[in-house]
């Protein structure tokens, strides 16, 4: 039997229920148990359906011909669809639309790249959907299971207006350069005071020329270790240079 994503065992709501302190204290070790599989489910289950979801585009022939993505599968669970359509955009460059079916309807999630409105575009395709919500470039959407054909026809060709090839190449925009040596704990303290991060305040992102792993100090390479180059590049950071390079 699949195990239930987000399972709630009784004494969590016992302690929710109690306000008390010692309750609290008492099953403080549950609470952390809890939490790290409560993470590790939401985790697996994402990746779960991003392989399903990368599998579907490696073979109906989106990414070889169109310029907007839609993937969907019955009840994916819609706690994660929203990060699965992120991760996709990401790696596609290209506007990406996840839908779970549940029964006759279909619901979903939207990420945009670069200067690409989608609530514009959806409202364009507002007749096909029962409702659809959010910012430039996050949304929300639901639709009839059997118009989601008709609806992501409508919704590429209006993709297709607002973009051009040229913006389904990948390229970094740096916000400026600076020396390894730069990186030091009051670096990575201003970076915080720019937070929040998001739509209208980007992460800032720099680029570090020539930087051979030799080059960089202990105490960075400990940091992008224990954090993921990935995740090193989301807080701000990206290194560049020769082939000697961190990548």
């Amino acid at each position: 039997m699949e195990k239930v994503l987000y399972e709630v065992e009784l004494p969590l709501i016992e302690v929710l229920a109690s306000m008390e302190v010692d309750g609290v204290r008492a099953n403080s070790q549950f609470l952390d148990d809890f939490g790290v599989e409560l993470k590790k489910q939401i985790s697996e289950k994402e990746q779960e359906i991003y392989q399903e979801a990368r599998t579907q585009l490696e073979n109906n022939g989106q990414l070889q011909e169109n310029y907007a993505l839609l993937v969907a599968g019955k009840n994916w669970h819609q706690g994660v669809i929203g990060i699965v359509a992120s991760r996709l955009a990401r790696d596609y460059n290209r506007p990406t639309i996840v839908l779970t079916i549940q029964d006759d309807h279909a619901y979903g999630s939207g990420r945009s790249i670069g200067s690409l409105n989608l609530v514009a575009a959806l409202s364009r395709t507002a007749p096909l959907l029962e409702r659809y919500g959010g910012h430039p470039m996050a949304v929300g959407i639901g639709v009839k299971a059997d118009l989601i054909e008709a609806f992501y026809e409508e919704f590429e060709q209006h993709v297709r207006e607002q973009m051009s090839e040229a913006d389904l190449e990948e390229f970094t925009a740096y916000d400026g350069e600076c020396s390894i040596n730069e990186l030091d704990s009051e670096f990575f303290d201003y970076l915080n005071e720019l937070a929040p991060f998001g739509h209208g305040n980007q992460k800032p992102v720099y680029r570090f020329n020539e930087t051979c792993q030799k080059t960089v100090p202990e105490a960075i390479i400990a940091f992008l270790e224990s954090s993921g180059f990935e995740d090193a590049i989301r807080c701000g950071i990206s290194l560049g240079g020769d082939s000697d390079t961190l990548t």
